[in-house]
């Protein structure tokens, strides 16, 4: 059996994609213009140099996992790109045919965020974990021929130290994004999707940290929100469109956004308290 390479560790993770960001860069200079939140600053920047972590997505130097957070990104990454500028050079006239990859790679991108990471960590935390202390009995299954029931003394699993508790925090909380990852569109069966989109580069779509968002009222959990019919979901896919979902039916599938809309999204990546930086192909006013 060939061995498996070991992963490399301690790298520059980027939590949005170069090829997600390069679609919010200035044609003219192929830089973004980024807006620092908590100093209202802007500053100019390549893909390579933001929205990355050292290590992010680097399991414990003893874990095992069975995938990588390269694999489980892989097909995203690379389709991802080409499928932007060809809609581009489309002018997206056929969005309509990539809907369900465009939502599946808006999933992938939320799950490798680091607001998923943080709510993962708070799901963890409260949780207790049990190990096998002891096998009591062993016997043939009543309901399942052929296999084995087993009778099991439990104990609740305390690690030794805080070290070791962050990094099975982490480990299981990577383990949680590729499986949140592999649920692709699912938890959006059924609903309507249109494009919105514009060809002013002074007035473009911008993204954030969280690039994807639920805006709406009254819900305050996601699961929530998610059954509520005034919930819209918005994912720009680049400055010059924004893919926006709703269980309601839309009157049209593809138009220019409308003003209103536009500064609502402009509103909520500017002032997104969870964001640390949003991404624009210049600096807006």
């Amino acid at each position: 059996m060939t061995p498996q390479p070991v992963p490399q560790r301690n790298r520059r993770d980027h939590i949005l994609p170069r090829g997600y960001l390069e679609g919010f860069t200035n044609p003219s200079t192929g830089q973004l213009s980024v807006f620092n939140i908590e100093q209202r600053s802007w500053f100019e920047a390549g893909t390579n140099s933001v929205a990355a972590t050292r290590g992010f997505y680097d399991y414990s130097p003893d874990g095992t996992p069975d995938e990588t957070a390269d694999e489980a990104f892989k097909e995203f990454e690379e389709q991802f790109p080409v499928l932007r500028r060809e809609l581009l050079a489309g002018n997206f006239s056929e969005w309509t045919k990539h809907a369900d990859f465009l939502v599946r790679y808006s999933q992938m991108l939320r799950a490798r965020s680091e607001f998923f990471r943080e709510e993962i960590m708070k799901e963890v935390q409260s949780t207790t974990f049990l190990k096998i202390d002891e096998v009591l009995e062993t016997r043939p299954s009543t309901s399942r021929p052929g296999e084995t029931d087993l009778k099991v003394k439990y104990s609740e699993f305390v690690p030794q130290d805080d070290v070791r508790r962050a990094e099975l925090f982490k480990n299981l909380s990577i383990t949680k994004m590729r499986a949140e990852i592999k649920r692709g569109a699912g938890e959006f069966a059924g609903w309507h999707w249109c494009l919105r989109l514009t060809t002013d580069q002074t007035r473009p779509l911008i993204t954030g940290d969280n690039a994807v968002a639920l805006i709406g009222s009254g819900p305050a959990s996601r699961d929530e929100a998610m059954l509520h019919p005034d919930t819209i979901f918005v994912f720009p896919v680049c400055w010059q469109a924004c893919l926006i979902g709703s269980t309601r039916k839309f009157d049209t599938e593809t138009e220019t956004i409308h003003p209103n809309m536009r500064a609502e999204l402009h509103r909520l990546y500017l002032n997104e308290a969870e964001c640390r930086f949003v991404y624009s192909p210049n600096r807006l006013s």
